[in-house]
């Protein structure tokens, strides 16, 4: 990761008041999303707007810096107390001195914010399709629903094998792809014959990609006895140009440039520390955000 000797506006580092880790590295990330920023620094919210307290944050998160020069190891850290405080009041799951889930914290968020136009940035559309596979029903039944976070599953040929020290490797476009692909449904039943099929599918499709594409690797496995196990296959990824709708509806997917990534470091789902890599929007560098040591 290149460092510079001067540091860009917008990298500061976040007080951790208490497990906080997967609040920051979710708020890092929303800081950067450059047409978020945008719309919050240039609106007007009235201060019990839900959306105002973290447009106080980013704020501060963007005039933190007091030198001109910006040096690394100049950075003021913005303190997450008050926010943190207004989080577990209007959302009492995320307690602090609790790890938490980064994922669920940052759709949580979303939704409570409650903002037409955040939510036009991150909402887009995909299409499930059902399939009866009782011969004589064959019923087909399609839904679309809305996405705010693409949760890929990392392709189960990928992961490391149990007793080697191996790392296998995959692709995004890969786990897309597995994300897509069609699923066997056997204990799913019909809502037309009312019965169930060991030849009953099911599949998704991406109709609609958002402006702001959220994507998950679902890292953790849970085993029939409860034992839950990382996934650690090393999954590869393009900078820019990544187009999640291939083949036939190419024409109408966006391409998109990778700006964050937000990574849990640990073994288990309930254990461990977020944090966050960030492309700097002024010099096209990228940056550790690492609660307050950034």
């Amino acid at each position: 990761m290149p460092l510079s000797a001067s540091v860009p506006n917008g990298i500061v580092g976040m007080t951790n008041v208490g497990n906080t880790c997967y609040m920051n590295a979710v708020l890092q990330c929303l800081s950067h999303t450059t047409p978020l920023r945008n719309y919050l620094v240039r609106s007007t919210f009235p201060p019990n707007t839900r959306i105002a307290a973290y447009q106080t944050l980013l704020r501060a998160l963007w005039k933190a810096l007091e030198t001109p020069s910006r040096r690394r190891g100049a950075l003021n850290k913005v303190t997450m107390k008050e926010f943190q405080k207004g989080v577990q009041d209007a959302l009492p799951q995320f307690t602090i001195y609790v790890q938490h889930d980064a994922q669920e914290f940052l759709v949580t968020l979303l939704d409570y914010w409650d903002d037409p136009q955040v939510s036009a940035m991150f909402k887009g559309q995909q299409l499930s399709r059902m399939v009866c596979g009782e011969a004589t029903c064959a019923m087909h039944s399609t839904t679309q629903d809305p996405i705010e976070c693409l949760c890929l599953p990392i392709p189960s040929s990928s992961h490391t094998r149990n007793g080697t020290n191996k790392r296998r490797e995959t692709t995004l476009q890969a786990c897309l792809d597995a994300y897509t692909q069609q699923e066997s449904m056997p204990d799913w039943q019909c809502d037309t014959c009312e019965r169930k099929s060991a030849h009953s599918t099911k599949q998704l499709q991406l109709l609609e990609c958002p402006q702001v594409l959220v994507i998950q690797l679902k890292r953790f496995s849970y085993s029939e006895q409860g034992i839950t196990t990382k996934i650690k296959t090393n999954v590869t990824f393009p900078l820019r140009d990544f187009q999640p709708i291939q083949g036939k509806d190419a024409a109408s997917s966006p391409r998109y440039q990778l700006y964050a990534v937000c990574n849990h470091i640990g073994n288990t789902p309930n254990t461990g520390h977020y944090i966050a890599h960030v492309l700097s929007s002024d010099d096209q560098k990228w940056y550790k955000l690492d609660d307050d040591k950034s």
